[in-house]
């Protein structure tokens, strides 16, 4: 059995009904069929989960993942923001997502790119059919989806922690096809910091977030306990604390609350996105 067909049995059939809960809501809503986490780390290993484990035994079969051009870039050429795969020319991927439309009502519909200090993840949300009405609605309702994504590591923390232990080397299948191009894979605005200056929304000096204290905004953002954030990052529970401390200072911020709402505004501008 290879690593990826051990992964699938462990996880995505083995916890098929309760992954099938946690992401209901996303049919009944958004007419979404495929729910999907992927996780590249920067040593190039990657593991995935899914809600409909019988397509990705045969995405994982066909080897489709060879022509996913989401998973031919290093993770240090991502950057947090969303993709629309519908939108991607490769003849190769094109034909296997015939195959995900035409057999299993997949259609692509959008990803949600997640840098991390120790590579991206990736939360795909795929509709039943692909209709502008629908590819909108995704859109318009990403901050309800990307809540959906902090909702749904929450209640499935043990699935992203089994994950870790049923990962797969890309790039020792992939050789030279694994690229590590220095073009982001991801959209984003040349001169960000420049022009959130110059309409008026850029950061006091003093303010500026080191990548430890962005490491650690994003995991208050995701709901993490102190004790939680520091069994991640491998540090102490009391070093998370006087980074909390820290942060409420910079923000000028007087409770956790108020820099947990403080730290959801930058992350909308764009500053917790600079994880290099």
């Amino acid at each position: 059995m290879t690593s990826s067909d051990e992964m699938l049995k462990r996880t995505s059939f083995l916890y098929h009904e309760k992954i099938k809960k946690s992401s209901a809501p996303l049919s009944t809503y958004f007419s979404i069929t495929h729910f999907s986490y992927v996780k590249i780390t920067n040593s190039s290993r990657i593991s995935i989960l899914s809600n409909r484990p019988e397509w990705l035994e045969h995405y994982l079969g066909e080897k489709f993942y060879l022509v996913q051009p989401h998973f031919r870039r290093h993770p240090n050429t991502y950057q947090t923001g969303i993709t629309l795969p519908g939108q991607i020319p490769d003849r190769e991927y094109r034909s296997a997502m015939e195959i995900a439309q035409n057999d299993f009502l997949i259609h692509p519909g959008l990803v949600i790119t997640q840098k991390r200090s120790d590579g991206v993840e990736l939360f795909g949300f795929d509709l039943k059919c692909s209709t502008p009405i629908l590819n909108e609605l995704l859109i318009n309702e990403l901050p309800l989806l990307r809540k959906f994504t902090e909702k749904f590591r929450e209640e499935n923390i043990f699935l992203f922690n089994l994950l870790d232990d049923y990962q797969f080397d890309l790039q020792d299948i992939m050789g030279k096809d694994f690229r590590f191009d220095t073009e982001n894979a991801a959209m984003t605005l040349p001169n960000r910091n420049l022009c959130l200056r110059e309409m008026g929304f850029g950061l006091d000096k003093s303010a500026t977030l080191s990548t430890r204290e962005i490491e650690v905004l994003q995991f208050l953002l995701q709901g993490a306990s102190a004790s939680i954030i520091a069994e991640e990052l491998n540090l102490s529970k009391r070093t998370i604390e006087h980074y909390v401390e820290r942060l409420k200072n910079k923000l000028v911020c007087y409770s956790k609350m108020e820099l947990i709402a403080k730290a959801r505004e930058i992350e909308q501008l764009g500053y917790l996105c600079n994880i290099s």
